[in-house]
């Protein structure tokens, strides 16, 4: 079933496909394009420097206007972890998928 949320995600995809970010691989789980599996690495110079940390990110059919749920998969302190999912959440929610990705390092 095609609605504009599974849309919107599949042309999100295609973008991120045509210009990978650096630090950034995601992509939809196998047979749901509703729930992505992503993985962050940890830019120089940062509080996240070396790190890898693996998230499920899922989108509701209300993407973009609703916020979506991160789960992070790989352990980390919980300032760290704040941290982490505050960025995520603000920048997906303003400025969408391919624009957070592509500036998040």
């Amino acid at each position: 079933m095609s609605t504009p949320a599974r849309r919107r995600l599949m042309g999100d995809l295609k973008r991120l496909q045509e210009d990978p970010p650096v630090g950034v691989s995601g992509a939809p789980s196998e047979n749901n394009i509703m729930q992505w599996n992503a993985v962050i690495f940890g830019p120089e110079g940062t509080p996240f420097e070396n790190g890898t940390f693996k998230l499920v990110i899922e989108f509701s059919e209300e993407y973009p206007n609703k916020p979506l749920t991160v789960m992070f998969l790989s352990k980390c302190s919980i300032l760290m972890y704040m941290q982490m999912v505050a960025f995520v959440q603000i920048s997906f929610k303003i400025v969408g998928v391919q624009h957070m990705m592509s500036h998040l390092f």
